[in-house]
Order: structure tokens, then C-alpha cells, then sequence
């Protein structure tokens, strides 16, 4: 009967050691898992979406892109950020570089500017103006570009409907 007991108690001591060599295993590898970024990139994601929503926020909500000398470092220190991080974030997340991303705000502000019948008051190009464009030729060829259309165009399809 002792034998029993002392192969029991050899087990039971065994499955210890085993469990605990399996959690030291489990633990060098969840460190090894920290060190290549795994955890690292899915925060990075969070961190980079919470970004974007942020931005997204600050244009809607400041309107910056309404000013025509508008910088990246411009946009950057009002975000409290590098400008350089700003670049990556629009880049990587958004696929675009600062002047297109800056450029669809304004074609926005132009298209809804048409849409509120600013026109009857004030030309295009004053619209173009008031949302950020710096030059006549750069409003048109943007929103152009944009919006597969001019902006008369559009706006005669607008009023026209």
C-alpha cells in the first residue's frame, strides 16, 4: 500500500513540476510574442484609428483647411502631434498625402457652399476662396479632379434638378 502512495505522491509531484516548467514555457513565450510587436501592432492599429477619428473631428469641427497658407506643421501642432506622424498616419490609414487630404475638405466646403445657394451671392471663385483654395486655376483643377466635372457643372446639375 505504501508503494501506491508513494507512486502517487511521485506523480502528483511530477505533474507540478510539469505544470509549472508549462507555465515558464508559456510565459517566455508570451515575452517573445511582446518583443516582435504582436501585442504591439494591435494597439498600434487602436492607436492609429483613434488618430484618424480625431483628425476627422478637428477638420469637421475647426474647419482649418479654410486657410489657405494651411501647413502640415500647421495642421500638426493643432492636433498635438509631429508632422511627420501626421504624414505616416495619412499615408498608411488614408492613402492620400497632406494636399489631397486638405484639398477633399475644400472641395466639400465648395460643394456645400453650392448646395446652401451661395451662387446667387458670390462666384465660384469666391467660393473656392472661402473654403481654402489659394488660386482660381488650382480650385478648378481640384475640384475637377475630385469630382470627374467643374464646378459650374456641378452646380447647374444641383440647380437644375
Amino acid at each position: 500500500m505504501d508503494h501506491y502512495i508513494n507512486a502517487a505522491v511521485d506523480n502528483f509531484i511530477l505533474s507540478a513540476i510539469l505544470g509549472i516548467m508549462g507555465l515558464f514555457l508559456f510565459l517566455i513565450l508570451l515575452k517573445s510574442l511582446f518583443k516582435k510587436g504582436l501585442f504591439a501592432t494591435i494597439r498600434n492599429r487602436e492607436r492609429d484609428n483613434s488618430f484618424i477619428d480625431r483628425l476627422e473631428n478637428y477638420m469637421i469641427e475647426m474647419k482649418p483647411y479654410r486657410k489657405p497658407e494651411l501647413s502640415r506643421q500647421d495642421l500638426a501642432e493643432g492636433l498635438e502631434v509631429s508632422p511627420d506622424f501626421l504624414t505616416q498616419m495619412l499615408n498608411r490609414k488614408l492613402e492620400m498625402n497632406f494636399r489631397e487630404y486638405i484639398n477633399r475638405y475644400r472641395v466639400e466646403e465648395v460643394k456645400s457652399l453650392i448646395k446652401k445657394d451661395l451662387l446667387k451671392e458670390q462666384t465660384l471663385e469666391a467660393l473656392g476662396y472661402a473654403a481654402g483654395f489659394s488660386s482660381r486655376s488650382t480650385f478648378f483643377r481640384v475640384f475637377k479632379t475630385l469630382e470627374g466635372t467643374t464646378p459650374l457643372k456641378y452646380a447647374n446639375t444641383l440647380h437644375n434638378d
